[in-house]
């Protein structure tokens, strides 16, 4: 990392090291070498030094959500954080539901098709077969699923 090469100047003054990344200057600094610390005064570079990456995220989140998404109205913020627990190990919270949202269809047909459809892909590979029991198993041992018989 560090070359052979090292200027001095004297004592008690910064030296010149080459590394393998160029000159790197160090070494002890007098009151007098020490820059003053400045705080720029000029609000508007301040805001948007603040902003820019604030736009940056908005741009890159076109097509993804829209406004209306985005922003939570003060009823549903307050049901958010009354929702929102911590069990010691994870946050959990309840999702949010709209107060006059439409119906969802009832589609048990399509998912008896897509579990009969999975069933007989695994009893045709018994290799994919274990490897998927092994993942259920995980969900149960994780509790992030519970056993239903019947």
């Amino acid at each position: 990392m560090l070359g052979s090469t090292i200027v001095r100047a004297g004592d008690d003054v910064p030296v010149a090291v080459e590394t393998c990344l160029r000159w790197v200057i160090c070494g002890p600094q007098t009151p007098s070498q020490l820059p003053t610390p400045t705080v720029p005064s000029d609000k508007s570079a301040d805001t948007e030094c603040y902003q820019l990456p604030r736009k940056f995220w908005e741009h890159e989140a076109i097509g993804i959500s829209s406004e209306e998404e985005q922003s939570l109205s003060g009823l549903e913020r307050e049901e958010f954080e009354r929702n929102i627990s911590f069990n010691g190990v994870r946050y959990t919270v309840r999702l949010l539901w709209k107060r006059n949202g439409s119906t969802l269809p009832n589609n048990y047909s399509v998912a008896q098709k897509r579990l009969s459809l999975v069933q007989w892909k695994l009893k045709r590979d018994r290799k994919r077969w274990r490897e998927y029991a092994a993942v259920i198993q995980s969900y149960l041992d994780n509790g992030w699923a519970e056993a239903r018989l019947g």
